[in-house]
């Protein structure tokens, strides 16, 4: 009975905004990126924009960073995906004490009035792929 008692249900819902880049090796292109592929390049003041929202280090003295609007076979070999993020998520733990007495309180039916709800909430950002140096979590 008390295995029971001490049972946790998860409640969650969050939301996740991506942002998706080629990083493109500079020794592939050493003379500059294609035509085709110069106008998605990223310029470096948006590169430190969106290391600060990722909380992590783009390379960019070893990788062009452009805009997945240009085709992946028009930058040639040894192309990186690269994804900045920022994530929120809240998730509840309900006690098994409290899910038939959502406050938890004594009398108001089904719990003995022991458990306690707890919120939890977590902000993550960071970067996957291989022009990324540091992935940075929040709280």
């Amino acid at each position: 009975m008390n295995q029971l008692k001490s049972q946790v249900k998860d409640i969650g819902v969050g939301t996740k905004f991506c942002m998706h880049f080629w990083a493109v090796p500079k020794a592939s292109w050493p003379g500059g990126l294609p035509p085709a592929a110069a106008d998605a390049l990223v310029p470096d003041h948006q590169l430190v924009d969106m290391e600060l929202r990722g909380g992590a280090t783009v390379d960019s003295e070893a990788y062009y960073i452009v805009d997945q609007v240009v085709p992946r076979e028009v930058l040639g070999k040894g192309l990186q995906s690269l994804e900045i993020y920022v994530m929120n998520s809240t998730r509840l733990a309900l006690p098994a004490t409290a899910q038939g007495n959502p406050a938890g309180a004594a009398g108001s039916g089904g719990g003995d009035g022991g458990g306690a709800l707890e919120a939890l909430t977590d902000t993550a950002h960071g970067a996957r792929g291989a022009a990324a140096t540091v992935q940075g979590h929040g709280t």
